[in-house]
Parts: structure tokens; C-alpha cells; sequence
């Protein structure tokens, strides 16, 4: 059993660089993944790699957030990505 199997991770910054990086390495661990970014397109891309690099059945949800004071409303936006709300 992989160390973060039936686990679910959210890696904001998910489009690239470090937060890429995460998202590839719980991926290799077995976690279920939401890649969120600014740039929705990126995070896509981050959750199609974190998909193809994974040896375990890993799920890549992209999701984008936008940038404002709305905090709540984001997190809701998230969690209807993941939970399929």
C-alpha cells in the first residue's frame, strides 16, 4: 500500500513548478489528486501527468479558481470538483 492511498490531496499552484511537483509526487504515492490553478488549462495538464505517471489508479481533478476575496465560494468550487457536486 502506497503511503497516501485513499487519500485526497488539494495542491493549489498546481500548473507548475513546485505545486506540479507535489501533484506528481502524491500521484506516485496513490493519493487521489485536485490540481487547482489560476490558469485552468495548466492544471489540466498537471492532473493528465499526474494520471499517466502514476503506477496506482490516480484521479486528476483541474479545477480553477479565481482570484479574489471569495474564499468561501472557492472552496465550494472545489469541493464540487471532488466530490461531483
Amino acid at each position: 500500500m502506497k503511503r497516501f492511498e485513499d487519500k485526497t490531496i488539494l495542491v493549489t499552484g498546481a500548473g507548475s513548478g513546485i505545486g506540479r511537483a507535489t501533484v506528481l509526487r502524491f500521484a506516485q504515492e496513490g493519493a487521489k489528486i485536485l490540481a487547482v490553478d489560476r490558469d485552468l488549462s495548466s492544471a489540466e495538464e498537471t492532473a493528465a501527468l499526474a494520471v499517466r505517471s502514476s503506477v496506482a489508479a490516480t484521479t486528476g481533478i483541474a479545477a480553477e479558481v479565481e482570484m479574489n476575496n471569495n474564499a468561501p465560494a472557492s472552496g465550494e468550487k472545489c469541493k464540487g470538483a471532488l466530490c461531483g457536486e
